[in-house]
């Protein structure tokens, strides 16, 4: 009798020990993904530009009374590799081991927008007439002067718009205990426009001049003279919404350098100031105009507050 009580004893001594060594594990299980860090970032975006045609420009702005001009005589000109500057908001994700009782060190998934205003298509028109209109001759040495009358007409034709871009991150950095650390790892975004617009201007305007016979530069004993005035009949200026949309992809690689900015105070321990560059590929697509690939180089600096 005294047998079974004391097998009875251990058996209850040795089922609680396993209860509560299966308790212990499942406390100390952790979540699957946590948000470990946010960014805050301004970035200096080069935007893919195109060889942008007149005829373009009537297809963005079809109801445009500019456009109609005639433009025989006149030189063009188009806008290549504008720089823009982005909003860069993001947050970082962590995840949790295979026996989810720790968070993974590396990597970590990070997701966020890129928020700028661009002009992807940018032409320009320029003509400019000369008329001799007067002839001065110098009584003291019998030298002649020409008097210019100088018609300048430009017309500038600029299609802009509002991108708004999601982008992901897988990020490998090295040891956080250290002040100084660096990052690198693979991206992907894209994108398309928002609030998209043609802008068109007209100024045509006239200036005199004096010159000697023979010289092209407007010149008057030695110095510059030169007075313009304008019709305001001959200036104008249209805009106009636009449905032509603008899609973007961006494959690139982020390679960064991070510094925390305290090494006491906890407050100033979760905050870092990183520089971030962004080379890669990307296509972008103009609806109906165009579209091209080619490299592309992201450059920025930003904050990240951290609270692992």
């Amino acid at each position: 009798m005294k047998s079974k009580i004391i097998i009875a004893l251990l058996l209850s001594v040795i089922c609680n020990n396993t209860q509560a060594q299966q308790n212990s594990k499942e406390a100390k299980k952790v979540k699957k993904v946590k948000i470990t860090d946010i960014y805050l970032q301004l970035n200096n975006k080069v935007s893919n530009n195109f060889n942008s045609t007149l005829a373009d420009f009537k297809r963005i702005a079809p109801q445009s009374q500019i456009l109609q001009q005639n433009f025989a005589g006149f030189t063009a000109s188009g806008n290549y590799g504008v720089s823009n500057a982005a909003f860069s908001p993001s947050i970082a994700l962590q995840f949790a081991n295979k026996n989810g009782t720790a968070f993974r060190n590396n990597p970590t998934l990070r997701l966020g927008l890129n928020a700028y205003r661009t002009s992807g298509l940018g032409l320009y028109y320029n003509k400019n007439n000369r008329y001799v209109v007067d002839t001065f001759v110098s009584t003291q040495t019998g030298e002649m002067f020409f008097k210019d009358s100088i018609v300048n007409q430009n017309y500038n034709m600029q299609y802009v718009s509002s991108q708004l871009e999601f982008n992901a991150d897988i990020i490998f950095r090295t040891k956080q205990k250290t002040r100084w650390s660096v990052y690198g790892g693979v991206g992907f975004s894209v994108g398309s426009s928002i609030n998209a617009v043609a802008n068109i201007t007209k100024n045509k305007y006239a200036s005199y001049s004096t010159r000697q016979p023979n010289i092209n530069a407007p010149t008057f004993n030695g110095s510059y003279y030169y007075s313009n005035f304008s019709d305001p009949a001959d200036n104008a200026y249209e805009t106009f919404d636009t449905k032509v949309k603008t899609t973007t992809a961006f494959a690139y690689m982020p390679l960064g350098l991070d510094f925390r900015i305290g090494n006491k105070r906890e407050f100033w321990k979760k905050m870092h100031l990183f520089m971030e560059m962004r080379p890669g590929v990307s296509y972008t697509n103009i609806k109906n105009i165009s579209s091209n690939t080619n490299f592309n180089l992201s450059t920025g600096l930003g904050l990240r507050v951290n609270w692992r």
